[in-house]
């Protein structure tokens, strides 16, 4: 009986290791942690659980690799993911568009996934016809008021950049900027970053008649 009972309490013992180490939420902030920082999008794609709507490709998951190629950002997401799998009612203080999602498995043992929600980006600049890239590809967003927004975008680092129309119907562009996307109470804000002022005909118009009315008023010609 004794003999049954040792072989009985080693199994248990070893089995409690195993699930432990199975699932720690140390072990997966840490495997969360390194694929950020080695950029290895197929890892992460294993850790990963999108809100309804967001599509894991590759290049989301680049873009947010690219938001942690810094150690102390991923640092400050460890913390975060951390405290989070401990308390899952936690908000996400440094990035809240990141959580943890936790699947119980069997006697409190469970599961731990990066849940990731949606961004929007909020383009105030009134220019003419602006349309906006994120690495490079084209988004389409809804005219509200305050500007254009765009909403469903995956988290993380990209460089964006505005083209509008000028006066003269020539095509302007904004300066690359890169942006970090992470809020999801409010929409990330950006100008559009253009390089020179851009105006409606309508304001030239207005600029030149009321020019010409100046001009006038202390007796200079116009032509």
């Amino acid at each position: 009986l004794c003999i049954v009972l040792a072989i009985s309490f080693a199994v248990l013992a070893t089995a409690s290791m195993v699930l432990s180490h199975l699932f720690d939420p140390a072990k997966f902030v840490a495997e969360a942690t390194q694929a950020l920082a080695g950029g290895d999008t197929k890892a992460l794609e294993q850790l990963v659980q999108p809100a309804e709507g967001l599509t894991a490709d590759e290049a989301s998951l680049s873009a947010l690799c690219d938001a942690f190629a810094e150690p102390s950002a991923r640092e400050a997401l460890a913390r975060q993911l951390q405290a989070q799998a401990m308390d899952e009612t936690l908000a996400g203080s440094a990035y809240p568009a990141l959580g943890v999602a936790k699947d119980n498995v069997f006697l409190g043992y469970a599961k731990y996934k990066l849940a990731v929600q949606p961004v929007q980006l909020m383009l105030t600049s009134d220019a003419q016809n602006p349309l906006l890239s994120l690495n490079g590809v084209p988004r389409t967003g809804r005219v509200v008021e305050g500007g254009v927004l765009y909403e469903g975008l995956f988290p993380g680092q990209y460089t964006c950049t505005v083209t509008a129309s000028s006066g003269t119907g020539s095509t302007v562009t904004g300066q690359q900027t890169v942006l970090s996307l992470f809020s999801v109470q409010q929409p990330t804000e950006f100008n559009g970053a253009l390089a020179v002022a851009v105006f409606s005909i309508t304001n030239m118009i207005k600029v030149h008649l009321v020019g010409g009315a100046l001009l006038n008023a202390v007796g200079v010609g116009t032509s």
